[in-house]
């Protein structure tokens, strides 16, 4: 009877081993999928996602300050007075929202579409047109 028991848990032992080994294949499985689809950037520092959200907040506030400075001006600015206008902001704030969280320039393109605003930060590569660019756009 007692050679039954250790048999017993040397199968349970054996299966919750078999168990958990699965799990972290799948896991590692999983974890190369992203990686190949192009999530990679993600991976390599967590860092990399905290900014992306911050630059998509800091994103959101000059688009705020952007439509406070149309409903005063009745149109949006352009490029050289959007720039003045950010530095006006970051003396009232305390903030810099001139640069991203790669310490790149926000670009500012209220021209590109007639009747939209496109705000872009280069992402973390610093070069525009990339797929880590992180693009704001509304309209006018």
């Amino acid at each position: 009877m007692k050679a039954f028991r250790v048999f017993k848990n040397k199968l349970l032992v054996r299966k919750i081993r078999f168990f958990f080994n699965a799990i972290i294949l799948l896991f590692l499985f999983f974890i190369i999928i992203l990686h190949s689809v192009g999530l990679r950037h993600f991976f390599h520092s967590p860092v990399n996602l905290m900014n992306m959200v911050m630059t998509y907040r800091e994103l959101y506030h000059i688009r705020y300050a952007l439509e406070r400075y149309y409903d005063d001006h009745e149109d949006y600015p352009s490029d050289r007075d959007f720039k003045n206008y950010l530095y006006d902001l970051d003396v009232q704030k305390r903030i810099s929202l001139r640069t991203d969280r790669w310490g790149n320039q926000y670009r500012y393109l209220p021209d590109i579409y007639d009747d939209k605003v496109v705000l872009v930060s280069k992402g973390p590569d610093g070069i525009v047109g990339t797929k880590d660019d992180i693009r704001l756009i509304w309209q006018k």
